[in-house]
């Protein structure tokens, strides 16, 4: 029986996924399992027609990809389907991309009869060795946004604590805003026990799949050139956070820390969602901007490069995984 797969892509706001992929259909008429009509792209639209696509590339043949998706104001959400029948139309909000990319995860998972989410767009680097372009597909990945405020003047109990009078201007020292602890997540997975996470790996054999694709990253878009050709990175650490980070000192401190290679927004709650059903996850991530650290280019600049690169990654593995 042929393997079926979501191809998953999330957009919204300030979300460093905003790129979509795919005709606009209206949400009435997906719903309904109407026929669906494209409409035009909204002006907040960066959209990458499906037409674009080599036939034969993102499944093999005979397979279809669907493209249903909302547009409302700036804020956009598409769910891509391989091989399925229809697709759940979904819009997210600025304000909570990881409860909208989980939500819309595990309706995918009760909905539909899926072989696995491939998961894909872009990240902020907070790893001077992973620059502009690069495309990320993290071993592990962690929900850096969970924190617990600790007392006043309270002792450090770990390396992994934020104390903000470490970044006092211009001299270190007491601060009353105190500091951060990070918090472990609590993961419930079919039939074991609740257990405490930080850290969520991918699937491991479709890491090992991934690691044997030979693409041919873009090194120029429509305006700029980088100086060199974009690499693949496997195996790296990944953050995600209900925030766009655009700060030098967090950055390093992240990496720092945690050893955290790359900043998103939704990975973390992808990866989770996925693993209490025992689903098979892959994160594919191009590097758009250095979440503050960058002293000229910028994720404007350089996004629709980032985006079409770990789309590139993302259909090359779809292709690979549905011939095996």
């Amino acid at each position: 029986m042929a393997a079926r797969f979501v191809f998953h892509k999330f957009s919204s706001g300030m979300s460093r996924s905003t790129s979509l992929l795919g005709p606009h259909v209206s949400a009435p008429a997906a719903r309904a399992g109407a026929p669906v009509t494209p409409t035009a792209p909204g002006p907040h639209s960066n959209v990458l027609h499906g037409a674009a696509l080599r036939p034969g590339t993102v499944v093999p043949k005979n397979r279809g990809i669907h493209g249903y998706g909302t547009q409302i104001k700036a804020h956009s959400a598409f769910t891509f389907c391989i091989s399925l029948p229809s697709c759940l139309p979904v819009t997210t909000t600025p304000l909570f991309f990881q409860l909208n990319a989980a939500v819309t995860v595990q309706t995918l998972i009760d909905v539909f009869s899926v072989s696995g989410i491939v998961h894909y767009g872009t990240a902020g680097s907070s790893n001077d060795s992973v620059s502009f372009g690069d495309v990320s597909v993290p071993k592990l990945v962690a929900h850096t946004g969970a924190w617990t405020w600790k007392k006043f003047k309270s002792p450090k109990k770990s390396s992994a604590e934020l104390r903000f009078g470490e970044y006092n201007i211009p001299n270190a020292g007491e601060n009353l805003l105190g500091s951060l602890k990070f918090r472990k997540e609590e993961l419930y997975s079919v039939g074991k026990p609740m257990e405490e996470v930080f850290w969520l790996p991918v699937d491991s054999a479709w890491l090992k799949i991934a690691e044997k694709l030979k693409v041919k990253l873009e090194r120029c878009n429509g305006t700029f050139c980088l100086p060199t050709t974009p690499k693949v990175l496997y195996g790296l650490k990944a953050s995600s956070a209900d925030i766009f980070l655009d700060n030098a000192e967090y950055r390093k401190f992240l990496f720092r820390e945690f050893g955290v290679s790359t900043v998103d927004e939704e990975s973390a709650a992808v990866v989770m969602t996925t693993t209490s059903p025992g689903v098979p996850v892959i994160v594919f991530r191009g590097v758009s901007d250095l979440a503050g650290g960058e002293p000229k280019q910028t994720s404007t600049t350089l996004y629709n490069l980032a985006t079409v690169n770990s789309l590139k990654m993302a259909v090359e593995f779809i292709a690979t995984v549905g011939k095996l």
